[in-house]
């Protein structure tokens, strides 16, 4: 599969996607940015199979930071669960 940019991701999203998977995309702190603007996720992967990124931990707590509804979320092989 191809990466997406972060403005393809950006026109993809809307307010009823309550799953992502992006799991063979390589997670930006652009593309966090850009889901950031969602807040009603219900699972977010963001797992990456053998290359690794680079994310800010403002980018993460921006991601999270409201997201009433999330209930999963997987980082690097490990799954969170958000209380």
């Amino acid at each position: 599969r191809q990466e997406l940019s972060p403005e393809e991701l950006g026109y993809l999203l809307h307010p009823a996607v309550r799953d992502i998977d992006l799991q063979d995309q390589r997670p930006t702190d652009d593309l966090l940015q850009v889901l950031s603007q969602v807040k009603t996720f219900k699972k977010i992967n963001l797992n990456q199979g053998s290359t690794s990124a680079s994310l800010s931990t403002a980018a993460l707590v921006e991601l999270l930071t409201g997201q009433r509804y999330l209930q999963s979320f997987f980082i690097r092989g490990r799954l969170y669960f958000m209380r």
